[in-house]
């Protein structure tokens, strides 16, 4: 009743002239910015499938909206929420009316916006629309509940899912069963187009733009070229593109046209359901994460306040004293970072999220090939590009804020799958073997790295050799420290350039019965020790042990890199 005064309103309300008495002179550019506000608003309400807020939001705008074209489409929009609610409303009628009449289905009790849904709570806006129809023809669904399955693939289905739908849309509209004005905005909704001029007529069953209805067989192929484009699997949208554009001008055209369709599709398919917002979460944890883990190093890398060395002789008695409270100070920075990210949120990648993701990428890279312009949704983070589609989780670890850190992430993953790869063939290709602790130690330092956003380190064998063989000295002299007698292989470089490796020098040491997580604490409560843990421009270390006694070196050598597999990984 409520949308039948507001149509009735709109047909009789004419646009007040700038003449009339109590016209109200508000610029041109800010009222338009202001409609557009409410447009996008009611949009994002659509795709979260906040339905009923949706409705208000298109009502509410639609007088604004000169006569025509762009108010039928709003009111449509209303008028096409409207019906699919009442899917949401009769089969929620029913399950309360009929307990167990769904449980083929897997659905239970829900409300206006969620579903109980194979035991969980789901977004009505989530629930396959197979599920959907299946449940309104259990529960005998009203005429408006039939529109409203329709509707329903319209707004969320796949191409074919759409297809499907315009050819019933079409048979209704045939019978009378919707109103010309609503099946025309249907149609334009679906096809990712403005409402045209005259709307649109039906011919053999397709829907074409009234004003263009003259065109002849050779737009019939045109438009069966951009179909198949349009609904084309990944595997086949590249020879479907090649082909459309191949019809000439017009099939370049029309491919941009699709392509934009693609690429919008694939951003409203971002925004629809929740994975966004717990997206969206993650992205604050982040940020969050960022700031501690700036205090940390930041605090970490000051050699005045962090000083080293921190004990007499080496260092005044009484600077000495101020160590052990700025070393708090550090392990209470470090920690927060840690319950940052031993905490993380985390987002649950639907297919249908993965798949526009996959989209988004392809339809960036086909457009801007054809030096194409395209806008991105200002509704969406920018970060959105660089999340990996082929994860199922995303969370802290895998969270890119842009390219460069998604490349950054496949890097990390690379190393350490190289690492392992390189620890299997240590010990059969001439080259010793890390034992278990040994390799532990590499794994809990690039655990550390990773965790205050440092990239990690790829194992060399040379280093390896030059870390063992001090800790063997250290074993059997037990002269700890990082210099030796012998002037060849007095300081960390001399001992790494004797193994044959020209780029390394830093050197950690420990002595002490208390294995690699033991050696790797007391390095983080050590000044000097600790900053060589985090040097941002390390690539490559290694450590050794020989009895109590622990040595780990560091280098920037990088030949390794060509070893990488740049793969993502699940």
């Amino acid at each position: 009743m409520v949308l039948a005064a507001l149509l009735l309103t709109l047909a009789s309300r004419a646009i007040p002239s700038p003449t009339a008495p109590g016209f109200l002179p508000f610029p041109a550019i800010a009222e338009q910015q202001d409609v557009e506000s409410q447009l996008a608003h009611a949009r994002r309400r659509e795709a979260r499938g906040d339905l009923a807020q949706a409705r208000e939001a298109w009502l509410g705008v639609a007088p604004r909206l000169p006569l025509g074209p762009e108010r039928d489409a709003a009111v449509g929009a209303a008028r096409a929420i409207e019906d699919r609610l009442a899917i949401r409303e009769e089969v929620r009628a029913f399950a309360a009316a009929v307990p167990g009449a769904f449980d083929a289905l897997g659905l239970g009790p829900g409300d206006e916006d969620w579903i109980e849904f194979g035991g969980e709570r789901m977004p009505w806006v989530e629930v396959d629309i197979d599920v959907l129809r299946r449940a309104v023809k259990i529960a005998k669904g009203s005429a408006r509940a039939k529109r409203g399955l329709v509707q329903e693939a319209l707004a969320r289905g796949t191409p074919a899912e759409k297809r499907a739908a315009l050819t019933d849309l079409a048979r209704m509209f045939e019978k009378g069963e919707m109103p010309p004005v609503d099946a025309f905005a249907a149609v334009a909704r679906a096809r990712g187009e403005d409402l045209p001029a005259g709307g649109y007529v039906l011919v053999k069953g397709t829907w074409r733009r009234t004003a263009d209805e003259a065109r002849a067989a050779e737009s019939a192929a045109l438009e069966e070229a951009a179909l198949t484009f349009e609904d084309a699997e990944p595997k086949s949208r590249d020879a479907a593109l090649a082909k459309l554009e191949a019809r000439g001008p017009e099939g370049v055209a029309r491919a941009a046209q699709v392509l934009g369709g693609r690429w919008k599709g694939a951003l409203a398919a971002l925004q629809r359901g929740t994975v966004l917002e717990q997206l969206e979460h993650v992205a604050a944890q982040r940020t969050d994460l960022d700031q501690r883990r700036a205090a940390a190093l930041k605090l970490i890398f000051d050699e005045e306040r962090y000083f080293y060395p921190y004990n007499p002789p080496e260092c005044p008695p009484e600077r000495a004293k101020l160590y052990a409270g700025v070393q708090q100070e550090v392990d209470g920075l470090v920690e927060a970072v840690r319950e940052t990210w031993r905490a993380p949120k985390r987002a649950r990648l639907s297919s249908a999220f993965r798949a526009g993701l996959e989209e988004i990428a392809w339809s960036r890279g086909a457009q801007a090939a054809r030096k194409l312009a395209f806008a991105w949704d200002a509704g969406l983070p920018a970060w959105i590009e660089a999340i990996d589609p082929s994860r199922d989780v995303v969370d802290l670890t895998s969270f890119a804020l842009d390219a460069r850190e998604a490349a950054d992430l496949a890097r990390d993953r690379a190393v350490i799958a190289f690492n392992e790869a390189a620890w299997k063939r240590a010990g059969t290709d001439g080259v010793g073997a890390p034992n278990a602790e040994e390799r532990r130690q590499v794994e809990i330092t690039n655990a550390y790295r990773a965790m205050l956003g440092r990239r990690v380190l790829a194992w060399n064998p040379k280093i390896q050799a030059a870390a063992q063989k001090h800790a063997d000295y250290m074993s059997l002299t037990g002269d700890f420290g990082h210099f030796e007698p012998d002037p060849a292989r007095h300081a960390p470089e001399d001992r790494l350039k004797a193994e044959g490796y020209a780029l390394g020098g830093s050197e950690n040491c420990h002595a002490g019965d208390s294995g690699a997580e033991g050696a790797h604490v007391g390095w983080t409560h050590s000044s000097g020790h600790h900053r060589n843990l985090l040097i941002a421009t390390h690539r490559e270390m290694a450590s050794g042990i020989a009895g109590p006694y622990w040595c780990q070196n560091f280098g920037a050598g990088r030949e390794f890199e060509a070893q990488l597999e740049l793969k993502p990984a699940r």
